[in-house]
């Protein structure tokens, strides 16, 4: 990173990955409460169709060998197949390559030039601006609804869904505690839009 002249707006200009993308999507789902609401909603659906379908699958099972299996047999069969299968979507749902199999799968080809790309933030009085190469975007102090960060990212939400996403070993060049030092400054959570 390289130091900023004296009296220029603060600014930065970092590179984002698909690791990157799929990093907020992680974080996004385990720390705010629209995610863990989405990731609950997708449980509890998938759990209910997998129930349904071992509960038919055991139908079929005991009706086509009845020689004793009884009618115990379909809903054990549901219950165990599905205790199974919680157990084993608990740890999907918290690893990094089930959120970029679904990253990729939300990108379309050619939707992803303004993000996989760099990314230039300047920040002024005003409210601060990002740039990429296909896209510049004029964000008021008002539209910055939370800050968040983990060890290797800070994410500037701009809705309970969308963030920006900066990741700290990308930055190309600028003065990231100077951009982050005045963007706090602005942010008031009551002003939010």
């Amino acid at each position: 990173m390289t130091s900023q002249v004296q009296g220029e707006r603060p600014m930065i200009r970092y590179s984002v990955t698909m690791d990157d993308v799929t990093a907020f999507n992680l974080f996004h789902c385990n720390h705010t409460v629209s995610g863990r609401r989405a990731v609950q909603e997708y449980r509890v659906r998938s759990t209910a169709t997998v129930a349904l379908l071992l509960l038919a699958v055991g139908v079929l099972i005991s009706r086509t060998w009845s020689s004793g299996l009884g009618i115990w047999f379909p809903p054990a069969y549901a219950l165990l197949g599905t205790a199974l299968f919680i157990t084993r979507q608990t740890s999907v749902l918290k690893s990094r390559e089930f959120w970029r199999k679904r990253v990729m799968k939300s990108i379309t080809p050619g939707s992803d030039r303004g993000l996989f790309c760099e990314h230039i933030i300047t920040v002024d009085e005003n409210g601060f601006t990002k740039k990429t190469p296909v896209s510049e975007t004029r964000f008021a102090w008002a539209a910055i609804e939370n800050i968040e960060a983990d060890e290797h990212h800070t994410y500037i939400y701009t809705g309970s869904v969308m963030a920006i996403t900066i990741p700290h070993e990308n930055i190309i060049e600028g003065n990231f505690p100077a951009v982050l030092h005045a963007i706090k400054a602005h942010y008031r959570p009551e002003m939010c839009l």
